[in-house]
C-alpha cells in the first residue's frame, strides 16, 4: 500500500485533505524491524509515531511487583506511540516485533517543521 493510503487510512489522519496528507508522507521514512526488535521501552521518552505497515508487534505492560505483566498485539495499521507524538509523554509500554515489521515512522520534530509551515494540518488533527 503507498503511504498515503496508508496515512489515510489511520484514524488520527483520516480527517486530513489530500494535498496534506501528501505533505506528510513526505516526512514520513520506512523502517524494517526483525522478529524479536524492541521499538519502544516502557518509561522512555517518545519521539515516534510507528504506523505498523506490516507484521505484528507484542506491547508489554509492567505493573506492579504483585500484577503481572499484561501483554496485547497489534497489527497491519495500528499505531504505536502516539502519545509520545502529539505530546511527548514517555511510552507507556514496550513494543516488541512478534514477526518481521515494516512500520511508516513519524518524527516528532519532522511533524513540528510541517506544522509551523502548514499550520491548517494541526487544525484538521483536532
Amino acid at each position: 500500500m503507498d503511504t498515503v493510503t496508508r496515512l489515510r487510512n489511520v484514524p488520527l489522519f483520516a480527517a486530513l485533505a489530500l494535498d496534506h496528507l501528501a505533505r506528510l508522507a513526505q516526512i514520513v521514512t520506512r523502517r524494517s524491524y526483525r522478529q524479536g526488535t524492541l521499538l519502544s521501552r516502557q518509561g522512555e521518552s517518545g519521539e515516534t509515531l510507528y504506523i505498523i505497515d506490516s507484521g505484528r508487534v507484542a506491547l508489554h505492560q509492567t505493573g506492579l511487583p504483585a500484577k503481572p505483566q499484561e501483554t496485547s498485539y497489534l497489527g497491519e495499521g495500528d499505531l504505536i506511540g502516539e502519545d509520545a507524538l502529539l505530546l511527548g509523554d514517555p511510552h507507556c509500554f514496550s513494543a516488541q516485533a512478534v514477526t518481521d515489521v515494516d512500520v511508516l515512522a513519524i518524527g516528532r520534530h519532522d511533524l513540528g517543521q510541517l506544522l509551523k509551515q502548514y499550520p491548517q494540518i494541526e487544525q484538521q488533527l483536532k
